[in-house]
């Protein structure tokens, strides 16, 4: 199993970045695996009818934010363990089936890096993590829910107050017009990290 995954302010492109990756893998033989941070919260406010990017997006944000916040007041570790479960889980998955016909190796994609503890435990499995900086083409970098704490290390990556070695590459979306071209990019990318990301 091997993990990348993005970072990047909200609506920086870093879900059209894994699906577009998650393709590119599976076109190469490789078995992708789109997870999140968030899951779980997606789920539960998907229920209620707030849906990202809907008529709802701005409830499904404040949703997320309050709910994510408050299991991390719970434990600053809430959302990072129950991640390295699920991870644990597909590694075993994987592992259930090497040596037989239907073995191809998951690459997990994940993409909704938002604090330094996450970005800790990807590391902690040797995953590649990609910064999508997108700020210059953002129309809403004052709207109240990107005053959240879950946009603070992306904002101030994209301001340059966080060192370059945080994350192992940016790669640009900063272009309403080329919306293929970024998908080719972190495509190719994606096939090029999966030769250099060690095995968990």
């Amino acid at each position: 199993m091997k993990i990348i995954a993005l970072a990047g302010m909200g609506k920086s492109g870093k879900t059209t970045a894994a699906i577009a990756m998650a393709k590119a893998l599976f076109d190469e033989g490789y078995t992708p695996i789109l997870e999140h941070f968030a899951g779980p919260l997606k789920d539960a406010s998907h229920s209620l009818g707030f849906v990202k990017d809907g008529e709802y997006d701005h409830l499904y944000r404040k949703f997320c934010q309050f709910v994510g916040e408050t299991a991390r007041e719970e434990s600053p570790e809430w959302w990072v363990n129950l991640m390295a479960d699920r991870l644990d889980d597909i590694a075993d998955q994987e592992a259930s089936t090497i040596g037989s016909d239907n073995w191809h190796e998951r690459v997990v994609l994940i993409d909704d890096i938002r604090y330094e503890n996450e970005l800790a435990l990807v590391k902690k499995y040797s995953g590649k993590i990609v910064f999508v900086s997108a700020q210059s083409r953002l129309k809403d970098l004052d709207a109240e829910w990107r005053q959240h704490h879950s946009e603070r290390l992306a904002r101030l990556y994209e301001n340059g107050e966080f060192e370059d070695e945080l994350f192992d590459t940016t790669v640009s979306n900063n272009s309403d017009n080329d919306v293929e071209s970024f998908k080719a990019v972190v495509s190719s990318l994606a096939i090029q990290m999966v030769n250099t990301v060690g095995e968990c």
